[in-house]
């Protein structure tokens, strides 16, 4: 049976408790370093809990995509060891994903299109990632190429955005 999760939105509200626990939860996991920490902890987007810990965090910046055309929420996620076998990154994923777009739909001068992301994890490349599209959990963080390391880049669009035209 999978575990319940506490789903706590962050995204622009500085709210000093769910900043805490991000950092806590980044310096257990020894993945950032203590900028990078610092960085990323205003970019937070969601925090996961579990029985009262932090067990996955989101965050994004705002970019523009290159590649796309467009500015783009980046995106990435941070599970904890015990917890990435319960679906729980398709879970924040998608939840972050609503939180973006309801932002991006109140502020439309920011003109975010959608939320993009590098996918980096090594445990989706032999199966997932060969996918197109991932509908789980309302994700639809669908496939439309690769970066420059090779890494697949995948966009969940916003049912607002519109891409600007294109200029010769």
């Amino acid at each position: 049976m999978a575990p319940e999760y506490d789903f706590r939105p962050a995204w622009r509200l500085d709210d000093p408790q769910l900043m805490a626990d991000a950092k806590e939860f980044w310096r257990e996991l020894k993945m950032l370093n203590p900028a990078e920490i610092e960085r990323r902890a205003s970019e937070l987007i969601m925090v996961a809990y579990h029985l009262g810990k932090p067990v996955a965090v989101s965050t994004a910046n705002l970019a523009m995509v290159d590649q796309l055309r467009c500015r783009c929420a980046m995106y990435r996620c941070a599970v904890a060891l015990d917890h990435r076998r319960h679906h729980l990154s398709y879970q924040i994923s998608g939840l972050s994903r609503d939180v973006l777009e309801q932002w991006s739909l109140e502020h439309p001068e920011e003109e975010v299109c959608g939320m993009a992301a590098n996918i980096e994890a090594s445990q989706y490349r032999s199966g997932k990632q060969r996918e197109p599209m991932w509908p789980e959990y309302g994700l639809h963080l669908d496939f439309v190429g690769y970066n420059n390391k090779g890494q697949q880049l995948r966009v969940a669009w916003f049912k607002h955005a519109i891409l600007p035209e294109v200029r010769k």
